[in-house]
């Protein structure tokens, strides 16, 4: 009895597997041909050519018109004037700085105004106001020489060796550069007095002004002298070490 209920419930499985199995062919079938029938032309097509144009809302009466310019002419200054000013600063700064600087006293040239002269390279100095090249010597005019020796008082009753400062302060001026000498020949003998110039600087006049050497009297430059003396300056004033 059992054994044919078991027969009997596998037949009926087997019977509902082969009507699903047929089932699922058929469904396939349908969607193929489907498929095959499809026409792409029966498609409905839309015409854009009937879509209307966006349309621009109208601007607001309260709302500015940004397609015309702001008038600022009356406002604000116009952009070029800084321009210009600047332009203009720059050039007066050019010229400031291409011009030649003047001598820082008239004092400085010869008193004799002369600008005739040979030039004598490397001088030597062995005092100040005394100029030595080789042999010869050039003592400068209207000065007194101040010896490498002399010793000056200073504030306190100190002692201080002036004279060797003095001559330190001309040779540290010409830096052995050429100087201009009033004299009709590089060649002469012994000691020649006259004027000398670096550049345009008169060095008699240069070493009064300072207050690096006495004048004697009636010389042009002795006001020079009493100017350095009333301003403490080189002899007349402290050790300035």
């Amino acid at each position: 009895m059992r054994s044919a209920s078991t027969l009997v419930i596998g037949i009926a499985g087997l019977a509902i597997w082969g009507i699903a199995v047929v089932a699922g062919a058929r469904s396939v079938s349908i969607g193929e041909e489907t498929a095959a029938d499809f026409d792409p032309s029966s498609m409905e097509t839309i015409d854009i050519t009937e879509v209307p144009p966006a349309t621009t809302p109208p601007a607001s009466a309260e709302e500015p018109d940004l397609s015309v310019p702001a008038d600022v002419d009356d406002e604000q200054p116009s952009s070029s004037q800084p321009a210009e000013a600047a332009a203009e600063t720059t050039g007066e700064t050019i010229i400031a700085q291409a011009a030649p600087q003047q001598p820082a006293t008239a004092q400085t040239q010869a008193p004799d105004g002369g600008r005739e002269g040979i030039d004598l390279p490397r001088p030597q100095t062995s005092g100040a106001g005394i100029l030595t090249f080789g042999e010869e010597t050039v003592k400068l005019a209207d000065i007194e020489p101040t010896d490498p020796a002399r010793t000056c008082t200073g504030a306190g009753g100190t002692q201080w060796p002036c004279g060797m400062l003095a001559r330190t302060q001309q040779r540290l001026f010409i830096r052995n550069r050429t100087v201009n000498c009033d004299i009709d020949s590089v060649e002469w003998q012994g000691t020649l007095e006259t004027h000398c110039r670096l550049g345009e600087i008169d060095l008699s006049s240069w070493l009064a002004e300072n207050g690096w050497v006495d004048t004697p009297d009636g010389s042009p430059l002795r006001p020079l002298t009493e100017k350095a003396r009333s301003s403490r300056l080189g002899l007349f004033g402290g050790d300035p070490r």
